[in-house]
């Protein structure tokens, strides 16, 4: 929902740049408003992104007793507070769910999802991750040549031992709730600040702000 100045588009909602220029004009409008470097993406679709997981065999999530509680209401899953062994599609609708609290704490779901991926994919061994990656190509529309994807899979034993670490924009603090004179309701946000707080977390403070 963050209302955004968007290329060849105007000012509306981060979203609208998907679906008027895809992957691209996402990233070109990320760039423009938050002034970071993106050269690469990946993308999947709902229904692809049940089905990577399935092929992982399902992951394990950490939730609250209200989000249980209202997986088992409307997909009839047995939840309960604590660690759960999530199917492809409980894991979709796990991120899915808004109902509880708000946008930010679905997108705080959706975070948790990759992460428990990123998990799941450290268990295996170096040639099951070869073997994984290009399973998973099929599924998923990426820039990536099958040269980066070969690299990528040969430095993930390392990598992969990184600690996550991982950024919610716009940050607390920065926006506000606007409604447009359409009856539209966005959020305003301090690009500026946002900028300056991402590309802190991405390049460091010690960067200078060097997009290295």
């Amino acid at each position: 929902d963050m209302y955004l100045e968007i290329p060849t588009v105007g000012q509306s909602r981060l979203n609208a740049a998907y679906a008027n220029g895809g992957a691209a004009l996402t990233m070109q409008t990320l760039e423009n408003n938050f002034r970071v470097n993106i050269d690469k993406y990946i993308e999947i679709d709902f229904e692809n992104f049940a089905a990577v997981i399935d092929k992982m065999g399902g992951i394990d999530i950490d939730m609250n007793a209200a989000v249980a509680a209202e997986g088992n209401r409307n997909i009839g899953s047995h939840w309960t507070e604590g660690v759960n062994h999530l199917s492809g599609s409980e894991a979709l609708y796990y991120a899915r769910i808004r109902a509880t609290d708000s946008d930010f704490g679905r997108t705080g779901r959706q975070r948790q999802v990759v992460e428990a991926m990123l998990t799941q994919f450290k268990s295996l061994g170096l040639t099951e991750m070869g073997t994984v990656a290009f399973d998973y190509l099929p599924y998923v529309t990426t820039n990536l040549t099958d040269g980066d994807i070969l690299y990528l899979t040969s430095i993930a034993p390392q990598v992969l031992e990184y600690e996550q670490v991982t950024m919610c924009v716009p940050n607390e603090g920065t926006y506000e709730d606007l409604t447009l004179p359409s009856g539209a309701r966005v959020l305003g946000v301090d690009v500026e600040e946002n900028s300056r707080l991402l590309r802190e977390f991405i390049y460091g403070e010690s960067s200078g702000g060097s997009e290295e």
